[in-house]
């Protein structure tokens, strides 16, 4: 999973690799930021969706 700010979506990137196939995740983000997750395998990426959370 990468996830970087709104504001700035090519500033400062975040990577967490060695998650789990299943489970949930809870984020509080201080600014609205972008969360990009990816499947993989060692040969291939296999899918890939994001979600924009925004902060008020």
């Amino acid at each position: 999973m990468e996830w970087c700010p709104e504001s700035d979506p090519r500033g400062q990137i975040h990577r967490m690799d060695g998650l789990p196939p299943k489970g949930t995740m809870t984020v509080e983000p201080k600014e609205s930021t972008i969360y990009i997750l990816e499947c993989e395998t060692k040969e291939w990426m296999c899918a890939t969706a994001s979600a924009t959370v925004r902060v008020e």
